[in-house]
C-alpha cells in the first residue's frame, strides 16, 4: 500500500467512542489519571504507527497523519482513538 492511501483499518476511526467490545477494566483503567510513562508509552505506539501526536494546551491531544486529523479532548479519548486504529490493544 502506497502511503497516499488511507490505510483500510483507519477507516473505522470515525467513531471514536469507546462502546463496544472493551471489557470494563479498560475503560476504567482508560479513566484513571494517567502517569507521565503511560502518556509517552501512548504516544510513541501512536509515532510508531505513522502518527504525528501535539499535546494541547487545554490537556487534549491532536494526532495526525495522512493529512487527516483527530482531536482527543484527554488521555483516555487519545487511549480510545488508538485502540480504534488497531494501535493500543487492550491488555
Amino acid at each position: 500500500m502506497s502511503d497516499r492511501n488511507y490505510p483500510e483499518n483507519a477507516l473505522g476511526a470515525i467513531n471514536t467512542s469507546c462502546t463496544g467490545n472493551h471489557s470494563d477494566a479498560a475503560i476504567q483503567s482508560a479513566v484513571a489519571v494517567p502517569t507521565p510513562a503511560q502518556v509517552a508509552m501512548q504516544i510513541a505506539r501512536l509515532k510508531q504507527a505513522g502518527h504525528v501526536v501535539h499535546r494541547g494546551v487545554d490537556g487534549g491531544y491532536l494526532v495526525c497523519k495522512y493529512g487527516y486529523t483527530h482531536h482527543a479532548q484527554d488521555f483516555a479519548a487519545l487511549q480510545c482513538f488508538a485502540r480504534r486504529l488497531g494501535v493500543q490493544h487492550e491488555l
